[in-house]
């Protein structure tokens, strides 16, 4: 997967040293997005060439003194690691957003993040840009018709909502939770793959096997568009067992409820339908086990 970056947050008043914070905290940034399979963060054609601090970024390396030897290697690594520049045909200029409704100062990157419902990843040299949405107008196609909309935000790395923001709705809603309960297996795989999970895990004990599981089957299911119902949870649950509990709210069909499976080290859930009755038991690649569904497993909803 990959994000576009905010192209009005890269623009830094002053020299580099004095708002190296913005660097360091963008590269964090990026190192936790990859965790959820963020690859590349595309940025505007011709970007190498835009200033930073006063000299290019193409240059920095070279021509910012003012850094040191692990700063300068810093941006070159964003550039060869984290950031792409944008193709010929990748944004459409007719499809821009813009804070003000006279399209002063409109943006192709921000009129595709919007239209494609995805974040943008921003730099923090200002402090505007220290926000979880953009609110503005978006003016889409040849039509030239405006709308009011919004654009969600990244800038910072300690966001408890990251599989949220990440997740297209607009997807979500194409698919039918009982089918495709867990779709979006991309970030999944990836997800996984960066917590170093096994299915063959043992945990030391049930309280760190419920820890764990309920720390990752939680991101799982928020990536796959699922919204945690903490009153379901919590009726649900007792001295003897706990339950979590998730609801299809941005799905096509609403009334569908997905729950932890506690039991397994390997990361299931559990799908009941509308009434809460036991449907099946799906792992997180999204493939039915053959466990019959079991009425001990229904939920009170």
């Amino acid at each position: 997967m990959e994000l576009l970056l905010n192209d009005q947050s890269y623009q830094c008043n002053g020299k580099l040293c004095e708002h190296w914070e913005a660097i360091s905290c963008f590269g964090i940034l990026a190192d936790r997005l990859k965790e959820y399979g963020v690859d590349k963060i595309v940025c505007p054609q011709g970007y190498k060439s835009l200033p930073l601090g006063g000299v290019a970024w193409k240059d920095c390396y070279l021509q910012m003194e003012e850094l040191n030897d692990d700063q300068r290697m810093e941006i070159v690594t964003l550039m060869d690691s984290t950031l792409r520049e944008a193709r010929p045909d990748e944004l459409d200029a007719d499809t821009v957003f813009c804070e003000e409704a006279d399209f002063s100062n409109p943006s192709a990157a921000l009129g595709k993040a919007c239209t494609d419902d995805r974040p943008v990843v921003s730099f923090t040299f200002r402090e505007v840009d220290k926000r979880d949405t953009i609110e503005g107008f978006l003016r889409a196609g040849t039509s030239k018709k405006v709308q009011k909309a919004t654009v969600k935000n990244l800038y910072r790395a300690e966001t408890g909502q990251m599989a949220v923001c990440l997740t297209s709705l607009k997807e979500c809603k194409r698919k039918n939770p009982e089918k495709e309960p867990l779709w979006n297996q991309e970030m999944v795989t990836k997800y996984l793959s960066r917590i170093g999970h096994e299915d063959n895990r043992h945990s030391a004990s049930t309280e760190e096997k419920q820890a764990y599981l309920i720390e990752h089957a939680t991101q799982i299911a928020l990536m796959n568009g699922w919204c945690l119902h903490t009153r379901l949870s919590r009726i649900n649950s007792n001295n003897e067992q706990k339950r979590v509990i998730f609801y299809s709210k941005a799905f096509k069909n609403t009334a569908t409820y997905l729950c932890i499976d506690l039991e397994h080290e390997d990361i299931r859930f559990e799908l009941c339908d509308y009434a809460g009755r036991h449907l099946k038991e799906i792992k997180h690649n999204g493939q039915t086990t053959d466990a019959t569904p079991q009425r001990s497993h229904n939920i009170r909803v």
